[in-house]
């Protein structure tokens, strides 16, 4: 199913597959919102005021590292579990 997506101002058409619709459109606003977050900073306007490509990237780059940061948590969640696992099966050994 073909859904239309708006993103920093100009609208795509996305096949989303299996994917909800409604999943995809949110997944728009939010890189459409780090998007306008970025092209509204005062640092950016000074650098790439007319760069959409330029923006667009710098946003991608800041979702990958809270995608980096959140995988990097989940790690350490992982082997804090691991770690209590394994001390509770020694203490019923």
């Amino acid at each position: 199913m073909d859904v239309k997506l708006k993103i920093f101002g100009r609208e795509y058409r996305v096949e989303g597959g299996e994917v909800s619709p409604d999943y995809m459109k949110r997944v728009a606003e939010y890189v459409d919102s780090k998007i306008s977050a970025l092209s509204n900073s005062s640092q950016i306007l000074r650098y790439a005021q007319n760069d959409r490509e330029g923006i667009a990237i710098l946003a991608a780059l800041n979702i990958a590292d809270e995608l980096f940061q959140e995988h990097e948590l989940n790690e350490q969640g992982k082997a804090s579990v691991e770690r209590t696992i394994a001390l509770l099966e020694e203490g019923l050994s």
